[in-house]
């Protein structure tokens, strides 16, 4: 048994009255460092060190634990400096504003982490991703942060202590190494947890709700903050995350979207739960299972009241010649940037602009007519769009070195546009891609005469949320923004809005429209596609210049078993790299890979997020005429 003599908290302890009073009654001093509030008594120790403390009256109150840390030992009469690298790594990790002592704190430690006698521990941890370029504070939340938490989340968090105070660089590096294995291990089963989620959420109607949950036995409770994170970040609503333990208890994660004070809701039903926890837009919650349905009740209900999102936040416009080195460096002399003091979003109108890809799969570039770059994270959304007209694209500006330069950097959030126009603006390819996939008979499809009847029969249906428009070419579009007076978006949005879904060219994602409980598709549909629990509304065409020709797809064929063809984004780009060796349209050849993946001639496989087609060996002969696609398209009829 140890009994020190001394014991000191860290981050920990302002409102542990009844435990302190144990340690004094054994004899044991004990010294609180805290940054949280404190309750109205405080704990009998032999000094309490807690900025919050109204009656100490310090000018500086908005401390992490480790800038209380931090203070302790300047009053002590250390070298500050010798700590500032970790104090600064907490100060952004721990999210508190970065203003006043804190805003001092993050950039001299950030100056340390770029410098070379930064802490051991941290420089293994940078060999992963830096090239020797100047880290900012966004580096660390999202570079050396996660791979310092994954410890606790997934293991124990004691390696993370022992990479911090590591003496030397070879210990460092060893323990860094295992680090990196288990932050992997950690992106691994979040895109997992992800997948189970998103496939749960599928069978959900959500196009009425005003909030997320989701709950499982298997989700691990370390990443549960995470996978509520990327909920709101999906869904554009609160977020809820539980994992379901064997005694009747749910332990869950709920994070909130700037608009709402999710703390202060959840603080009015808290005598629903065992424990609870957390600030504005963030919460943990722990809850018996036979309180759970009156939890989700009464939350749905506290949420009516909340305003819905806002539009997008933008400080200040600017045009394209802004974009420029000297304004980068002028706005990096904002940094450190963070809780408090945000990143300048910045606004830009630009038009004639395009997607491309970037050597990550999930990742793309925006560049526009004047030759100017945005890189757009996780944008695959956009991926056959190029903007024109009226388009309104919001992002921050940095510097950065590339290829030894010193360049402007530009990240893109997020893009308004009134007006679209698609790569290779196909109708009929449209209309193949909608067939593109797995079948469905046809009870879940309703058909109206033709494009004007189906404006008239669904107009009701726009008025209310739940209902996604999908337009094909301008020209509809137009009509359909006449007609039903609904917004534009040139991706599914995630709250279920009524609203038209311009999207020429590009595959219908049944995972995305699934959300939506009617679909209408106003190019007509050649065949409809498994569309979950939606009900669907459009009216019979066939493509005019598709031939059912046998000589066609015997061409199709050879070109794709050449192995000619790299995976590309999505049907639309593998077949127009093919329409580079055939004299067919794109819309014949998509056509062809249609009929093929129907009667099991072509794999289709996903590789890395692209589309990628291999010729299937077969130890039979198989009949066009066997495809339904193929016979629909030969008889000119549906």
């Amino acid at each position: 048994q140890h009994l020190p003599d001394l014991f000191i908290t860290v981050d920990c302890g302002i409102t542990s009255v009844a435990e302190v009073e144990f340690l004094n009654e054994i004899g044991i001093d004990t010294i609180i460092t805290d940054h949280h509030l404190p309750s109205n008594e405080l704990p009998q120790a032999l000094a309490v060190i807690d900025a919050k403390i109204e009656q100490h009256k310090y000018p500086y109150c908005d401390y992490c634990g480790a800038g209380i840390v931090l203070k302790l030992v300047q009053a002590l009469g250390a070298n500050i400096m010798d700590y500032i690298d970790i104090a600064a790594l907490a100060t952004i990790a721990d999210i508190v504003p970065l203003t006043g002592e804190n805003r001092v704190i993050a950039a001299v430690g950030l100056s340390k982490i770029n410098s070379p006698s930064c802490n051991e521990g941290i420089k293994a941890i940078k060999r992963f991703f830096t090239g020797g370029e100047t880290l900012t504070s966004q580096d660390v939340s999202f570079r050396i942060v996660p791979r310092i938490n994954s410890t606790g989340r997934m293991k124990d968090a004691y390696l993370s202590f022992e990479l911090l105070v590591a003496e030397s660089k070879q210990q460092a590096e060893q323990i860094a190494d295992q680090i990196e294995q288990i932050n992997s291990d950690r992106v691994s089963l979040i895109a997992l947890s992800m997948e189970k989620i998103n496939k749960m959420l599928s069978q959900t109607d959500l196009a009425n709700q005003n909030f997320v949950v989701a709950t499982s036995k298997d989700f691990h409770e370390g990443v549960l903050g995470i996978l509520a994170s990327k909920l709101v970040s999906d869904y554009q609503m609160p977020g809820f995350v539980f994992c379901e333990q064997d005694n009747g208890i749910l332990k869950g994660s709920c994070r909130s979207p700037e608009n709402i004070d999710i703390h202060k809701i959840l603080l009015s039903m808290s005598d629903l739960f065992e424990n609870f926890g957390g600030h504005s837009q963030a919460a943990g919650i722990t809850i018996r299972k036979q309180n759970f349905q009156q939890f989700l009740a009464q939350l749905s209900k506290a949420l009516e009241s909340q305003p819905k999102q806002q539009k997008e936040h933008f400080d200040f416009e600017i045009e394209e010649s802004d974009i420029n080195l000297d304004f980068a460096s002028q706005i990096q002399q904002l940094e450190p940037t963070g809780c408090g003091n945000p990143k300048p979003i910045l606004k830009l109108k630009v038009g004639d602009c395009e997607f491309k890809k970037t050597s990550n799969p999930k990742h793309f570039q925006l560049i526009t007519k004047n030759k100017k770059y945005f890189i757009c994270f996780n944008g695959k959304q956009y991926q056959t769009t190029i903007l024109s007209g009226n388009a309104e694209i919001y992002f921050t500006l940095g510097t950065e070195i590339y290829n030894n330069n010193f360049r402007p950097k530009t990240s893109l959030i997020s893009i308004s546009a009134n007006s679209i126009e698609p790569i290779g603006e196909d109708k009929e390819l449209a209309l193949v891609s909608d067939a593109f996939g797995s079948i469905s008979a046809t009870k879940d499809i309703e058909f109206l005469p033709d494009f004007k009847s189906l404006l008239v029969a669904v107009k009701d249906l726009c008025k209310k949320s739940g209902t996604i428009v999908v337009a094909r070419t301008k020209e509809e579009l137009s009509a359909a923004k006449s007609e039903l007076g609904l917004n534009c978006y040139y991706c599914v949005p995630s709250n279920q809005e009524s609203c038209i879904w311009y999207c020429p060219g590009a595959i219908l994602n049944s995972d995305n429209l699934s959300k939506y409980n009617s679909i209408v598709i106003l190019s007509g549909s050649l065949m409809p596609r498994t569309t979950h629990n939606a009900k669907v509304y459009s009216f019979k065409t066939t493509p005019s210049t598709i031939k059912a020709d046998k000589k066609i797809f015997a061409d199709c064929y050879r070109v794709f078993a050449s192995q000619k063809i790299a995976p590309q984004n999505d049907i639309c780009e593998y077949v127009q790299e093919v329409s580079k060796y055939l004299p067919y349209s794109c819309a014949q050849i998509a056509f062809a890979v249609s009929v093929f993946a129907e009667l099991g001639l072509v794999q289709i496989s996903d590789q890395n997020g692209n589309f990628c087609l291999s010729v299937v060996p077969q130890s039979q002969k198989r009949e066009l005429t066997s495809s339904k696609l193929f016979s629909i398209i030969q008889s000119a009829a549906i």
